[in-house]
């Protein structure tokens, strides 16, 4: 495959990764703040029972512990980095600079990017 059409193809990878990391990481954020509000009025309220309250009363730090865990929006920003790299150099391979430059220097990218992923723990080298 050409490098042209290997950028095309982590353009749109890297665009949908992205956004789907960034939608995790803002819906877990809504959901959270959400149960939070519900599970204080509920109490003062007497909506639910003891059961339900309890169990409403533990989602958001359920969520904060996925969010921190699974790192959704660090994810996401990694993703779009990697896709703006991806998209000055396709847009330099359209100006006429040459495969064989473009070709190392996402190389180059890919494997500087590598070290700054957002892992569970320690970073890959």
């Amino acid at each position: 495959m050409a490098i042209k059409e290997d950028l095309e193809a982590d353009i749109a990878r890297y665009t949908k990764r992205a956004t789907s990391n960034y939608w995790a990481a803002y819906l877990l954020s809504v959901v959270a703040v959400l149960a939070s509000v519900a599970a204080g009025l509920s109490a003062a309220g007497t909506w639910l029972d003891k059961d339900n309250l309890a169990l409403l009363s533990t989602l958001p730090g359920a969520i904060l512990v996925i969010l921190k865990t699974f790192k959704f929006e660090e994810r996401s920003n990694w993703h779009y980095r990697t896709l703006y790299t991806a998209k000055r150099l396709h847009a330099q391979l359209t100006q006429g600079r040459s495969e064989a430059k473009i070709g190392q220097e996402w190389w180059d990218a890919r494997m500087r990017m590598l070290g700054e992923w957002p892992g569970f723990g320690k970073q890959l080298n």
